[in-house]
């Protein structure tokens, strides 16, 4: 099993520290048990140090998830293979109306009519996927990455 979460750092320890330039991640989640899983929140803080710099700091959320409570990695890392007949793609969340969910190839790229899928239904448990002109069935049998976007 390979690596699905790793920190970025620059590799001279000199560069490293609040007041030098480069991206972050920050742990701080608290995570969520949710019986066989943890679920958290990072930051990746982007490149700008503090002082006078501070206000051009930004940040990108991302989701994290663990089995063991310490391991983590980001959902959608992983692989899932399709099944060679029929299947659906279902999403358990509130505010559906608001995600976007994409179909990666191993290259971590949007397949080609797999991007921008809006989740459909009332908010709750299993919601269906679709992408405008495109079934999941098209890509039976095919390993992909799924990737959330809010």
């Amino acid at each position: 099993m390979g690596v699905a979460f790793a920190l970025p750092e620059p590799a001279d320890p000199a560069e490293r520290g609040a007041n030098n330039p480069y991206d972050q991640v920050h742990l701080g989640v608290g995570a969520a048990s949710l019986g066989s899983v943890c679920v958290g929140v990072y930051g990746l803080w982007h490149s700008q140090a503090f002082g006078e710099d501070f206000a051009r700091i930004n940040c990108d959320l991302g989701l994290v998830a663990s089995n063991d409570g310490i391991h983590f990695r980001e959902p959608g890392a992983t692989p899932v293979s399709l099944p060679e007949v029929g299947g659906e793609l279902r999403v358990n969340a509130d505010g559906v109306a608001g995600l976007a969910v994409d179909l990666l190839d191993d290259r971590l790229q949007p397949i080609p009519g797999f991007a921008g899928g809006t989740v459909t239904g009332p908010d709750g448990l299993d919601c269906p996927v679709r992408w405008q002109g495109y079934a999941l069935t098209e890509r039976g049998g095919q390993r992909v990455r799924v990737q959330v976007r809010l």
